[in-house]
């Protein structure tokens, strides 16, 4: 957890030091980024903060005597898919002592069934016993929203019961750690999405004029910075493997198939996201996807083609460091010179 945190500001930068033992893959195209050190292991420094992608949740670490901040947008990820299988771990558990409790409830974990798991129990026994304070306990935690008929069909259901009767306290105390665990888990990713939004809010980026999550935008920000590595948006969007793959064979063959899906696929997964929310904002977008679904594609490939557009304008944006318009500048901040519609 993140403890004694001072105040941060932004910059990217990389230190040697967390690179240690890392495997950087040649680039198998012109088009891919030159072999560097990733942003993914970027410090975050006291005055001058980075995003950061490690597999490692919030952590302050020393680093030539700095204090630096470890920090991931896709810790979350890895916690929420954490989360997931200690869920579907306590579902076998529930159906090795009580088979009988998912034909009332679907879910043990909604707030009834976690209070139930907590206060009272699960096993068929503890709930027999506890009759009075079971109907309580529903009623109140569920808001009046779960009747006496359905309260008895779990009573009735628990008398019936054909689970296993061994070691039912063991399971009701693994039972409970992995509700302590879900809190615990769901708290630290509120602290990173927390973080990592009002850095992106700091940083000022340009991305979110596009309408994105602020979670988004440090993903993308984490994947793609710095950006001068790319010299054009060609680069950008084969580094995200959107570009389409081409088929070669003497002259006789020449065609494109489906995108080549090389580069980082954590940057085309966020920009197919983003695709999402850009089309369903902004008229020249939507004008893209409506155009290729009237050509008989499907949903998702015009969305992959919208994220083709997104990665390409998002590259402009990052390049001159400049919110995103409905026309762009005719001139770019840095260079003066004219360039494509973005």
């Amino acid at each position: 957890m993140l403890r004694g945190s001072p105040p941060l500001g932004f910059s990217r930068v990389v230190d040697p030091a967390s690179a240690v033992g890392l495997r950087h893959p040649r680039p198998s195209s012109s088009l891919q980024r030159p072999p560097r050190l990733p942003i993914r292991q970027c410090l975050l420094t006291p005055g001058q903060p980075s995003f950061a992608a490690t597999a490692v949740p919030l952590r302050w670490v020393q680093v030539s005597g700095r204090t630096v901040l470890l920090l991931t947008p896709f810790s979350t990820r890895r916690l929420l898919r954490a989360i997931g299988d200690q869920e579907r771990f306590a579902h076998t558990l529930v159906d090795r002592i009580f088979p009988e409790y998912a034909d009332v409830f679907s879910e043990p974990f909604l707030p009834s069934g976690e209070q139930l798991i907590r206060q009272v129990g699960l096993t068929p026994d503890a709930l027999l016993q506890r009759k009075d304070e079971v109907r309580d306990l529903l009623r109140r935690t569920s808001r009046g929203r779960l009747g006496p008929d359905t309260i008895d069909q779990l009573l009735h259901a628990a008398q019936v019961s054909i689970g296993v009767q061994q070691a039912q306290s063991v399971v009701h105390q693994q039972l409970t750690s992995i509700l302590d665990f879900r809190h615990t888990v769901r708290k630290q990713i509120a602290l990173i999405e927390g973080e990592l939004q009002r850095r992106v809010q700091q940083l000022n980026s340009p991305l979110l004029s596009l309408g994105i999550s602020s979670i988004l935008a440090a993903t993308i920000h984490a994947e793609s910075d710095p950006i001068a590595d790319f010299a054009c948006a060609d680069q950008y969007v084969a580094y995200a493997g959107l570009d389409p793959s081409i088929h070669d064979s003497g002259d006789t063959l020449h065609w494109r198939g489906k995108i080549s899906k090389r580069g980082s696929p954590a940057l085309r997964h966020s920009l197919y996201l983003a695709a999402f929310v850009v089309y369903r904002k902004h008229n020249c977008f939507q004008r893209i996807y409506s155009k290729h679904r009237g050509k008989g594609k499907g949903h998702r490939n015009a969305l992959v083609i919208v994220a083709r557009h997104v990665a390409r304008v998002i590259w402009r944006l990052l390049t001159d460091d400049r919110p995103f318009t409905k026309r762009p500048p005719k001139t770019t901040v840095q260079s003066g010179k004219q360039h494509p519609n973005a």
